[in-house]
């Protein structure tokens, strides 16, 4: 199913992304605006419902999986994820840390800048995200190490997405540093992959990104935005129709694209 916007029609998600807190909004910054209050547990239950109950018709379909964003000192019901689960919801996933909602969700997505980030790991599965600034890349070996130590289940390395604030390192500079940290994590057994860079720029080739509905304070229910193309927008030059891994990759970030600090692309050829 197809979901319609002003820049043309996209997959409908099925996914469903909650940011409740107008703080720091957890495991990943991709551009998002910042709300200007936090929601209510009450509100949160009914974005949940209009997502889930509420698209189970002949042209939409619900969401299954919930990523709640914003957590971290936020005052957020508990029951409110045994009523996701009511509607239907099959995989919760926080992105940051909340002991208090944890014991309750599949996974946790927990952004990693500093070793002493680490702390002591959630009781479930986690995924440890690194985003590669520049500010961040001079002490990626020693944050690694500490990952090998803390053990997540799995470990990405992230090109950043444009926003305020975002410094990006000389692209060669960090790759290079990428290729090292994953042979460093390999090594030790830790899974991990270079996410935000397409594959002839040695990002992985894992599949394109999946598309979500997004719910601030300010975007809710009807309003809600897609993450793509209305935090992100993808953009690959017409020389990577050619290209043998075209249809696992998003490309890059246009703005990115635009300002010539990513590339240039360079179509890998098909075998044969």
């Amino acid at each position: 199913m197809l979901s319609f916007t002003s820049r043309g029609a996209v997959a409908s998600p099925q996914t469903l992304q909650i940011r409740v807190g107008s703080r720091d909004s957890g495991a990943l910054r991709a551009g998002a605006p910042v709300p200007s209050r936090d929601l209510t547990s009450e509100e949160v239950r009914a974005n949940i419902a209009h997502f889930t109950t509420g698209r189970d018709g002949p042209r939409t379909r619900p969401c299954r999986r919930l990523a709640l964003s914003g957590v971290s000192g936020v005052s957020l019901d508990r029951e409110v994820l045994a009523y996701a689960r009511g509607c239907g919801v099959e995989h919760i996933v926080l992105h940051g840390r909340s002991p208090v909602l944890e014991p309750l969700v599949d996974a946790v997505a927990v952004r990693v800048s500093e070793p002493g980030h680490v702390g002591a790991p959630p009781l479930v599965p986690w995924t440890a995200i690194v985003p590669l600034t520049e500010a961040r890349l001079g002490g990626l070996d020693v944050l690694i190490a500490a990952l090998v130590e803390a053990r997540p289940e799995r470990v990405v390395l992230a090109w950043p997405f444009p926003g305020p604030g975002v410094v990006l390192p000389e692209l060669s500079r960090a790759v290079s540093a990428a290729r090292r940290g994953l042979e460093t994590l390999a090594d030790a057994g830790v899974p991990a992959a270079l996410r935000g860079l397409p594959p002839c720029l040695d990002g992985s080739d894992e599949g394109r990104t999946g598309n979500r509905f997004y719910v601030d304070a300010d975007h809710q229910g009807a309003d809600a935005l897609l993450f793509v193309p209305d935090l992100v927008q993808f953009l690959k030059p017409d020389s990577c129709r050619a290209c043998a891994r075209s249809t696992v990759c998003d490309g890059v970030p246009a703005e990115w694209l635009e300002l010539g600090v990513v590339g240039p692309l360079e179509p890998i050829e098909k075998p044969g």
